[in-house]
Formats: structure tokens, sequence, C-alpha cells
């Protein structure tokens, strides 16, 4: 964009009136949907009930 004469610290837009600030992305894992955080897939050496647990425990530390 610095090609075009945009400037560090100008806003985006006509009238550079538009956001100076960086719009930062974060990596979403490959098969999990929008809003969830991490896969709840859990490594395959663990059993179903271990999993479980897991998941329930990372659910009520999100609570608090």
């Amino acid at each position: 964009m610095e090609k075009m004469g945009w400037q560090a610290g100008q806003g985006l837009g006509r009238s550079n009136q538009g956001r100076t600030q960086i719009v930062e992305a974060e990596f979403r894992e490959a098969g999990v949907g929008l809003g969830i955080k991490t896969s709840k897939r859990g490594p395959q050496s663990d059993n179903y009930k271990d999993n479980v647990k897991r998941a329930m425990f990372a659910r009520f530390h999100e609570l608090e």
C-alpha cells in the first residue's frame, strides 16, 4: 500500500479517516468452526473417558 501513497500512521480511506491500528488475524485449526478455540479431539492415544474429562475441565476453567 505504500506504493499507492499510504504512509505508516495514516488512516485508511479517502480522507485518511479510517483505522490506524493493525487488524490481527487468528490462526484457526483445520476442521474447527468459527467461535471454537481448539479442536475437541484429544490425542489419539487417549481413550474416550480421558477426552471427556479433559473437555469438562477446560469448559470449567472458561467459566471462571
